[in-house]
């Protein structure tokens, strides 16, 4: 009885997205405008990474923040979702912040790599800083 249920519910056809009425949008990366990142981290430390970005449209809310670690290599950007329900989207240029702790847990330096777009040859921009792991008593 409950397979029978469940093929019931689940083989109706005809679109889904219509059917559920399901937001109609996607997802788009945002560069950053601006990292604040610290000179040096200590080993086992949380530190607060601000993000500075910005909405190109009325149409860009945020998502979520895409963290990318590779290695030592921490790759940033601004996932956004963009509307595709509104006729039209107007050019806004909303500035906005977005604030992530990291925990320094490696002893090896940090390289990120903060997106800042695509170049005319569809490959992704970056603009890249070290930062520096001090062992227990070192000065930066």
């Amino acid at each position: 009885y409950i397979c029978f249920l469940s093929l019931f519910l689940f083989s109706c056809s005809g679109d889904d997205n219509n059917d559920l009425n399901l937001p109609k949008f996607h997802l788009e990366l945002l560069e950053v405008d601006e990292i604040t990142l610290p000179t040096s981290f200590n080993h086992n430390e949380d530190y607060t990474i601000k993000v500075k970005f910005t909405y190109p449209t009325e149409c860009h809310y945020f998502h979520s923040l895409y963290y990318q670690a590779v290695d030592s290599t921490r790759i940033v950007a601004i996932r956004s979702y963009v509307d595709d329900e509104k006729e039209t989207c107007e050019e806004d240029a909303t500035e906005a912040e977005y604030e992530f702790t990291l925990t320094a847990s490696q002893t090896e330096d940090y390289l990120f790599k903060i997106w800042k777009g695509v170049n005319d040859d569809n490959e992704n921009i970056y603009e890249e800083y070290t930062v520096p792991v001090l062992e227990p008593g070192e000065q930066p």
